[in-house]
């Protein structure tokens, strides 16, 4: 036996591999999809755990008289969100629950999905707090902060040299 046997790429495969393109596709085809699904794990847990993995997308706008936040909430209702304001942070949290049924000839198909969020937004000291209010409509959770007399003073724009 020659060292060369031992060797994976000067084995007797490989050189038929050259002679034959074909084969050598077709292997290399099979290596492709091989290492993409070694690595997937579709079990149903992998789906409830992107749903737990939930993170609503936010927005955060400032416009003169108040900070406002919108928040992307598709297929919740407001009931089973919680909106609050600690210390200087404003805490968005909630769950989020999808349920599927569907009967046919005789079979019943269930899927059941749970994830819950938590978000914390920080917030400028300058917010008057008793008047925060928010809205909820189609999915999009509005809110609106309005600043404080002093925040909506405090602004100096600063002059940019060039050198």
């Amino acid at each position: 036996m020659a060292i060369k046997d031992l060797i994976p790429w000067f084995s007797e495969k490989r050189s038929i591999e050259r002679d034959n393109p074909f084969l050598a596709l077709q292997n290399e085809f099979n290596n492709l999809f091989d290492n993409f699904w070694r690595n997937r794990n579709f079990s149903p847990a992998v789906f409830e755990g992107e749903l737990a993995k939930f993170q609503p997308n936010i927005n955060i706008a400032e416009n003169d008289d108040a900070y406002v936040v919108s928040a992307e909430l598709p297929g919740m209702d407001e009931k089973n969100i919680e909106l609050e304001l600690k210390g200087n942070s404003l805490v968005l949290k909630g769950e989020k629950k999808e349920e599927h049924e569907e009967k046919k000839r005789g079979r019943v198909y269930s899927e059941r999905r749970y994830g819950s969020f938590y978000r914390q937004i920080p917030l400028p000291d300058e917010v008057k707090v008793e008047k925060v209010e928010a809205k909820f409509k189609n999915g999009v959770l509005n809110i609106e902060l309005p600043k404080t007399e002093k925040a909506k003073t405090s602004h100096k724009q600063i002059e940019i040299k060039a050198e």
